[in-house]
């Protein structure tokens, strides 16, 4: 569990919700027990982000779709070439009046020139070519090239569509077209001008798709995400997945749980060490607990105790004229 980026303050301690003893992406149905572990326990889970073996790793009957119809934010990162880079998955209505394309988990416009679909395999494939050059010569372009993907991922911006709702029961979802006052643009792959044709204020992307060959198929659900791919929401939401990775290495500590120290928990066998995995993760969680708790009590500013003293009645002298006698 980790904080909103928005948050300035930090209002409970970061701790491990769910354990899982298996290989990320190796076996069928551990991520969403873990989500779904957490939910039963009262917690409520809004965004997710995980590593490349779930996301987009797993397949999305298995964990996207589920996720997508609670209601949970997604957001992950790409490498695969080949099947994650590019056009991860296309809609055109059965009427003709939309066309779109998910390139890096959001959908575009499918007139969007095609060096901005392929940019980010554009630049991969190129430092594949100048790996044999000088280190300084390699850096130089290595620079050059970061700088104009850095160009290419803005002026795809334009042609993005907004997610207007959550994803319903069958995975379906509404979308607001970008505002474009271009009549045409240019797509230097083809050295052509396309023409601009917004069809409407919105769209609602079906749950089920279809492929070029009529094959049914939900990637949009598998690749899709909710923020714009490296943009700063993104980063700022992706960078939390570090916390995921220092607590993992917390565990293993010696000085803290040890869990990586064979000799400090002897017993044998998978569940067992399953087991000793979840009593470290609730070990670790007491221990944050604690040190936020007197975190708290340190920014606490302290009550001015105000003491009071008793105060003493002195008893002026009595005056002449006041001194009764007798006579």
């Amino acid at each position: 569990m980790t904080r909103d980026p928005n948050e300035t303050e930090a209002s409970y301690p970061l701790l491990f919700l769910s354990t899982s003893g298996h290989k990320p992406g190796a076996l069928t149905g551990h991520g969403l027990f873990l989500y779904q572990s957490a939910v039963e326990r009262g917690h409520a889970i809004k965004t997710v982000v995980g590593d490349r073996a779930y996301f987009p790793g797993a397949k999305p009957e298995d964990l996207q779709r589920p996720l997508a119809q609670a209601g949970v934010k997604v957001v992950m990162d790409y490498k695969n070439e080949e099947e994650e880079l590019g056009q991860q998955a296309f809609y055109a209505s059965a009427d003709g009046r939309h066309n779109l394309v998910m390139v890096t988990g959001s959908w575009h416009l499918r007139f969007m020139p095609a060096a901005l679909i392929d940019a980010e395999k554009t630049y991969l494939d190129y430092l594949k070519t100048i790996t044999s050059k000088p280190e300084a010569e390699r850096s130089k372009l290595r620079d050059e090239a970061h700088a104009l993907l850095r160009q290419r991922r803005k002026e795809r911006s334009r042609y993005r569509l907004i997610p207007r709702s959550g994803y319903d029961a069958t995975g379906a979802r509404q979308y607001s077209y970008p505002e474009f006052t271009d009549p045409k643009v240019y797509d230097a792959e083809s050295d052509t001008w396309i023409d601009v044709v917004i069809p409407g204020k919105t769209v609602k992307v079906p749950g089920v798709l279809s492929d070029k060959n009529g094959v049914k198929n939900q990637n949009h659900l598998k690749y899709g995400q909710e923020y714009e791919y490296k943009s700063d929401v993104w980063r700022a939401w992706f960078g939390k997945r570090n916390n995921v990775e220092n607590g993992n290495s917390c565990l293993k500590d010696a000085d803290r749980e040890a869990l990586g120290v064979p000799m400090k928990r002897r017993m044998r066998g998978p569940w067992i060490v399953e087991m000793a995995g979840a009593m470290t993760a609730a070990s670790a969680n007491i221990s944050r607990i604690i040190d936020w708790l007197k975190a708290r009590l340190a920014l606490r500013k302290p009550r001015k105790v105000t003491t009071r003293t008793p105060k003493t009645r002195i008893t002026p002298p009595r005056s002449a004229s006041r001194i009764r006698t007798r006579t």
